[in-house]
């Protein structure tokens, strides 16, 4: 799958997942999808990009709650 169909295929899902969880930092989904361009994993299987793009955010969830405690 090339970026733009990813992206098009996960946007919501990502944006959803950022404002839910990072309480509306929607830069999250751009930082996001910029991680995955910079990287360009090669995938054998669909359901791994997925779980992949869904654990980018991680690391800004981890200095979200550091900023807040």
């Amino acid at each position: 799958m090339d970026i733009e169909e990813t992206v098009i295929k996960y946007k919501n899902l990502i944006y959803k997942i950022c404002i839910i969880i990072l309480c509306g930092k929607q830069d999250s989904v751009q930082d996001t999808f910029y991680v995955y361009i910079e990287k360009r994993p090669n995938f054998s299987d669909k359901s791994h990009e997925k779980a992949w793009l869904l654990r980018v955010y991680n690391p800004q969830y981890d200095s979200f709650q550091n900023t807040i405690s």
